[in-house]
């Protein structure tokens, strides 16, 4: 099936894009010409729904990807906690949708952390290098990550895997 504008899950809820535990991901195609048209400002349905999974691949849709190492969960989740707080003071690079929930807060994180790096280095440095650490990438230059080069652990205490 083909959603052009909007899915409409019921009378009233929609949604640019849904992503299931066990199943698809779905996205409207509008929302994705809007993802693709300006790669720059943070907004990226594709994205935002596949960093969900890999929250989903953790037990559910915790906000603790499943990239964490569980002996960095807690440190991870100190984090979210500390930039959810950020982003309801609108001081913040990530949108405000941000704050609704932990797992809104990793999919919005990896919006700006993909179409935004310079900014979100800047802005958000710990956040950033944690998810250099998760993805073994650099958006900026575009480095991938020897697997033995900085941990989860690592970038939170403040040492940046090599780039």
């Amino acid at each position: 099936e083909r959603f052009d504008e909007t899915y409409h899950e019921n009378i009233t809820a929609s949604y640019d894009g849904m992503a299931h535990q066990q199943g698809p991901i779905i996205f409207t195609v509008l929302a994705v010409q809007k993802s693709w048209d300006d790669p720059g400002d943070g907004n990226n349905v594709v994205l935002h729904e596949l960093a969900h999974l890999f929250d989903f691949d953790n037990e559910g849709a915790d906000g603790v990807p499943s990239l964490v190492d569980p002996v960095s969960a807690p440190d991870w989740q100190s984090l979210v906690r500390e930039e959810m707080r950020r982003v309801r003071r609108g001081r913040s690079l990530l949108r405000p949708y941000a704050a609704e929930a932990p797992s809104e807060f990793f999919a919005v994180a990896v919006e700006h952390f993909f179409e935004q790096p310079d900014a979100m280095a800047r802005q958000h440095d710990e956040l950033f290098r944690a998810l250099v650490s998760f993805f073994r990438l650099d958006p900026r230059s575009g480095t991938v990550l020897d697997p033995s080069e900085g941990s989860l652990a690592d970038a939170l205490e403040g040492e940046a895997p090599a780039t």
